[in-house]
């Protein structure tokens, strides 16, 4: 008889050759959840197979529905779908209120991540001055409010999805799922929001602000991406978390340093180096569990026709001033009439 080493009770129970991994728990006394009564509809039931994945019965045809739509890696199985041919040793995927409201969402949502291959632009604003020391805070509010809403529709054409923002600065993905070249696409994104922060200062300039200042990162590699969206009725938002996060911060940092607007990772810059402008580079200390030194390039240019992958959104000044006050009224009365 085959033996189940069950995490985390770190008990182990035998299994019989027509059990499947479900039933041999339930049998044993270990409160493993199985919300659908054990028919793969509800994914509650999922182990993670620690050692022994070659003694598992392969997935079923209902299993293998769920897992593509949750995209499970290999060793992420369904105790009641799961038979094995000798000892296994596992851990329970949903042990508590917070577990089972992860996998709520995950099936209301779709896929609970994986790996993909991005490229990740940090971007960092500043004044000649701490922003926040320099203007009062309504002040404060309205540069940035224009910074954001002109890098969002900087970035957008490129296929920029928005990650996250810390404090000041904003941190874009670009994957193949919007487009080829997502390096590529990163640093045009970064060097024509560059170009356009030039019109922005000058507004500023004359409401007598200072003008800001960019310092912007890109990495390459291979990511952990989640699924973060935070309702049913949200739009779901695929977020790259862990090292590749990290690192590019890093590279954001070293340019405030070196006085650079724009550095690259040597991953990023070995698929871009024959179309950009690289006048210097320099070292960067990656931390972790053991520090790193790496190569980073400054890129001060981008030749060849820009890769846009969606269309630009409409400008704003298309429409009259007086012609979007009209409308910004009309609205206005209509939420004071509800």
């Amino acid at each position: 008889m085959s033996q189940i080493y069950c995490l985390p009770e770190r008990r182990n129970v035998p299994i019989q050759e027509n059990q499947t991994v479900l039933e041999a728990l339930l049998a044993n006394d270990i409160p493993h959840a199985h919300a659908c009564g054990g028919n793969a509809y509800c994914s509650t039931c999922r182990v993670m197979i620690l050692e022994g994945i070659e003694s598992c019965s392969a997935p079923t045809a209902v299993e293998r529905s769920l897992n593509k739509k949750l995209e499970f890696p290999v060793h992420v199985r369904l105790a009641c779908q799961t038979r094995v041919q000798g000892d296994i040793a596992i851990r329970r995927m949903v042990t508590d209120a917070q577990d089972l409201d992860i996998v709520e969402r995950q099936s209301a949502e779709g896929a609970v991540g994986g790996k993909q291959q991005v490229a990740l632009l940090m971007v960092g604003v500043r004044g000649d001055g701490t922003l926040d020391e320099d203007n009062f805070y309504y002040d404060l509010i309205y540069i940035l409010s224009r910074y954001f809403l002109l890098a969002r529709r900087v970035l957008r054409p490129f296929g920029g999805k928005e990650q996250a923002s810390f404090g000041n600065d904003l941190l874009v993905k670009f994957s193949l799922d919007e487009g080829p070249e997502p390096a590529l696409r990163a640093v045009w994104a970064a060097l024509e929001l560059q170009r356009e922060l030039e019109g922005l200062n000058a507004h500023l300039h004359q409401l007598s602000y200072s003008p800001l200042r960019l310092t912007m990162g890109i990495h390459y590699g291979i990511g952990v991406v989640m699924g973060m969206g935070l309702g049913r009725t949200q739009e779901r938002a695929q977020h790259v978390v862990g090292r590749l996060v990290d690192e590019v911060q890093r590279i954001e940092l070293a340019g405030r340093k070196t006085g650079s607007s724009l550095l690259l990772s040597e991953s990023a810059w070995e698929l871009v180096r024959d179309r950009v402008v690289s006048p210097r580079n320099f070292n960067v200390v990656f931390g972790g569990d053991r520090d790193r030194e790496c190569r980073v390039f400054e890129v001060t240019a981008v030749q060849g026709e820009a890769p846009v992958v969606l269309a630009a959104e409409e400008p704003t000044e298309s429409r009259s001033l007086t012609s979007r006050l009209a409308g910004f009224m009309k609205r206005l009365g209509e939420i004071r009439v509800l």
